[in-house]
Formats: C-alpha cells, structure tokens, sequence
C-alpha cells in the first residue's frame, strides 16, 4: 500500500470510487498488507478499520547518484521536484513566492512533471514581472536531477500529502535541506532534518522559505544524517519485505 490518496481526497480523481472498492477487497483478502510508511499504515487503519498487526511497514530507499556533476546556475536557486498539479501544492507555493521579501533574489527550478500549464505559466509571468525571480522548468536525465539537487541553495516539496516522499528524501542524501508540509509521512522522512509549514497557512511557508534564504544549511549533524538515511535502504526494504513473506 503506497498511500491513501484516494481515500483522502476523492473529489480529484474520477476513478476513486472503483480504486478504493479494488484495495479494499485486496485488503480484505491479503494475509499481510506491506506499507511504505508508518503514516500509510496509520491512514490505512483508520479508513478500512484493519487490524492493525495485519500490516507492516516496509519504507522504501534512496538512491544516491554518485556522478560529481553540479548544475550551474547564474543565481542561487530553489528545486522544485515532481508534478505540481492539485495537492502537490504548487499554486500554494507560488503564492508564497510572492511575498518572499524582495531583498532575497532567488529563482525556482521545477524539474519533473508536465511542462508549465497556461494558468501556471500566467501566475508565473506576474511573479516574474514583479520580483527579480526567474521560474524554470527542466526535464531530463537522473544525472541532471541529481546535478540540480547538488546545485541548489535548498529544495521545497510543497505537496500537502504522501504516502512516502522521495524528493525530501532525496534532498537530506544529498544533504540539501528540505522545506515540507507538517502532515502525512512528510515528519516521518524528514524528521528533524527540514523546515516545515503549515499545509493551511501561507505565512508559515513565506517564513519557512526565508528562513532557508538566510541559513540553507540542512538541519543536523553528520552522523545524524547518516544514521537517519540507513533507516531507508533499499536493501533493508528487501530484507523487511522477504521477513513479511516468511510470516
């Protein structure tokens, strides 16, 4: 089980109904349910009202490209990773972009996802025309994306829900701090190693994000961090997976 996605906000997708009645009745009919996370579990409990030993969580891993190459910037920038559209929050990031003070000159690289949509492309252009701010979208190699992660000042994932969340992940590996909602397996990934926000509240992203402009040092010491990402291997997902089989 990734997530509960559709449970939680079923109004986005138009296939919900029939993908929660499918997981249900895989639910019900499997001996052990896998999770990703301690947070899926959590929301799988509570909206299918399973036993709570029927499930184990088998968090996912990082993969760590070991390519020296950095992107370059002409100017310190934020990396946005992944799709944007509904409770990836982009719209919700960009309004907080507005308000960042305008004596922090920073631009916004957006890699993954589709290509700027015209309504993304419209707020874009006023932000732009406002504020010595550039907003690029980028798609390409993992190369690239690991270069982008090495290059940057700091990352924000700004979605309001997941089942797991590898950008953050992928941020602390590469020892780059991460900006990330306070909710859903978000704490759970990132523990003490981000700045967090309130989903709800604007302000606590503007802050957040000014914050990381004046001290975009990733939270935590060395062996920290280490200790943190040997909690998410793929080896140890391996090894806890083939453990839930031998049940």
């Amino acid at each position: 089980m990734y997530d509960m996605i559709h449970e939680i906000y079923p109004k986005l997708f138009r296939d919900s109904r029939l993908l929660t009645n499918a997981k249900r009745k895989s639910v019900d009919r499997a001996d052990v349910v896998l999770a990703i996370s301690q947070s899926t579990k959590n929301d799988l409990i509570d909206l299918f009202n399973i036993d709570p030993s029927k499930v184990i969580v088998s968090p996912l891993g990082y993969t760590l490209n070991l390519s020296d190459f950095t992107y370059a910037h002409a100017k310190p920038y934020i990396l946005i990773v992944g799709a944007r559209s509904g409770y990836k929050n982009f719209q919700f990031f960009l309004n907080a972009l507005r308000h960042v003070k305008q004596e922090h000159e920073i631009d916004v690289i957006c890699f993954g996802g589709p290509a700027f949509s015209v309504c993304e492309n419209k707020i874009i252009s006023e932000i732009e025309s406002a504020r010595k701010t550039k907003i690029i979208y980028k798609n390409g190699s993992d190369e690239l994306l690991h270069g982008l992660y090495r290059g940057c000042e700091f990352m924000v994932f700004p979605s309001n829900y997941e089942g797991f969340g590898f950008p953050p992940l992928d941020a602390i590996a590469h020892r780059k701090l991460p900006i990330v909602c306070n909710r859903s397996a978000m704490p759970e990934v990132t523990a003490k190693f981000g700045l967090y926000f309130d989903y709800q509240d604007n302000d606590s992203l503007v802050n957040a994000i000014e914050q990381a402009i004046a001290n975009p040092r990733i939270r935590g010491e060395e062996n920290e961090i280490q200790l943190h990402l040997n909690k998410y291997s793929w080896q140890r997902c391996a090894e806890v997976t083939l453990e839930a089989y031998r049940i």
